[in-house]
């Protein structure tokens, strides 16, 4: 997000920031310092924090944690606190709630074949990626690859060690066998000053038949310049899988640094696959992307063999990344906000019935639903079914999202006939009357609703009913 806060366009966009977290640190001093108003809402209830987002009367919400780190502020998202809700870069996988409208992504992380199936949001594939770059140093330690001094390899591993899985695991120690020279250093902020982690991690490479003295542990560095110095100090870096690296991987590149990879089929599993695609330089991404565990450990002992041609491997990453359009966060913002302009320009409809469970409130709740989407487009459409009073609640959620029209079938309650009165509601009655509701839709519509009801699948309808 740092790489990208300071590039909005303050003329049209006015950005607040509302921090969940518990402590401060000098990111979030960073984060703070790049936006126009800071909240740190992280003491605060769900209810609470619900009134403030609809007192600050959002345009765009987005939401950057979704399950990570087992805390999350989705029931707030999901009580509907913005006309547009969208999922961002914290959470590689759909949130699974009903009121987050779309999740940014690309076609590289997410191929709308593999992916779009899998997603209760509708994608949003940005044409720059799903993320930007910056490395926030002044001078990166691009570096011949240290092979060429010291005549053996230097492997390293980077990334969270929870997302170090048995078989990635035992990939790394068969590289390590089938390269004997070699050695591994392994770092991930503080969590190796651990002993037992540190254990069980020579543990399963003995098992495997490694001397554990190949395995360097080390703990944070006291700057960031001193982190990119380490990371440098390696000749080729592993990805785990099946969770891939996002951030350890961009660092690693930015110091120069090959990252070896093993694509799989959605975001959590692809985002590092995806950065070495978008990079733009094909010829690479067959050199890095690998398609299962052998070719991974073959790709790895390969790379390690040939020092000249991972020299010029390093330099090609060198002078290709930080020109890459990963680190323009520049040209992502302005596709980011273009595009979230246009779907604010597209005045998505809620329809919420709020009927009894029986057939005759669900078989109005679907024509009524299948009229709009035949008129808006389907995209553009939020339909809920609510039971009894439930739906008053829905309703009220939805008007505090004020770019949404909100439909309400069947007995206007108070709150209704308030919203009714006041131009937010259609109030349409279709579970005895359905020409009626035809009535009302032409009003609504202000023409002829005959081409659109055709549409309507004519398994819902009886003949004497639409009659």
């Amino acid at each position: 997000m740092s790489a990208m806060l300071r590039h909005h366009d303050r003329s049209r966009f006015h950005v607040i920031a509302y921090s969940d977290r518990n402590s401060s640190d000098a990111w979030t001093k960073r984060v703070a310092s790049q936006v126009d108003e800071f909240r740190d809402v992280g003491a605060i209830t769900d209810d609470d924090l619900a009134s403030i987002l609809r007192q600050d009367q959002l345009a765009i919400l987005l939401e950057l944690n979704g399950h990570t780190g087992g805390r999350n502020r989705l029931s707030v998202i999901n009580s509907r606190v913005a006309p547009l809700q969208l999922s961002f870069l914290g959470y590689p996988n759909t949130a699974g709630v009903d009121e987050i409208d779309y999740f940014v992504t690309d076609q590289f992380c997410d191929p709308t074949e593999l992916s779009d199936r899998l997603h209760m949001e509708k994608l949003l594939g940005l044409k720059p990626g799903f993320l930007c770059f910056d490395p926030w140093v002044e001078t990166l330690p691009h570096r011949d690859s240290p092979s060429v001094q010291r005549g053996s390899i230097i492997f390293g591993v980077f990334n969270n060690p929870a997302k170090a899985s048995p078989t990635v695991m035992s990939a790394w120690a068969a590289i390590l066998k089938r390269v004997p020279d070699s050695t591994m250093l392994i770092k991930y902020g503080g969590k190796f000053r651990s002993e037992w982690l540190k254990d069980m991690w020579r543990s399963r490479f003995g098992a495997s038949g490694v001397s554990i003295d190949r395995l360097q542990f080390l703990g944070p560095e006291p700057t960031i310049s001193k982190h990119y110095e380490r990371l440098a100090s390696v000749d080729v870096a592993l990805d785990t899988f099946p969770y891939q690296g996002t951030t350890t991987t961009l660092e690693s590149l930015a110091a120069g640094i090959p990252v070896l990879t093993m694509a799989g089929e959605t975001y959590c599993r692809r985002a590092s696959s995806a950065i070495m695609l978008r990079l733009g330089f094909a010829e690479l991404v067959a050199e890095l992307v690998a398609d299962s565990v052998d070719d991974y450990v073959s790709r790895a002992v390969e790379l390690s063999t040939n020092i000249d041609d991972l020299q010029n491997l390093r330099h090609r990453i060198q002078s290709t990344f930080p020109a890459s359009a990963i680190c323009d966060g520049r040209e992502f913002v302005a596709e980011l906000e273009a595009t979230m302009r246009r779907l604010l320009e597209v005045q998505p409809r809620i329809v919420t019935c709020t009927g009894m469970p029986r057939s005759g409130s669900t078989w109005s709740y679907n024509v009524v639903r299948q009229l709009l989407e035949s008129v808006d487009g389907k995209q553009n459409v939020t339909a809920q079914y609510r039971e009894g009073a439930g739906g008053d609640e829905a309703i009220e959620n939805a008007l505090a999202a004020s770019a949404h029209q909100v439909i309400k079938l069947h007995y206007p309650q108070q709150l209704t006939m308030n919203a009714i009165r006041n131009g937010g509601v259609w109030n349409i009655y279709t579970f005895r009357d359905p020409v009626t509701a035809l009535a009302s839709f032409r009003e609504m519509f202000g023409g002829d609703i005959a081409s659109a009801a055709r549409r309507i699948d004519i398994s819902l309808l009886a003949a004497e009913e639409w009659k």
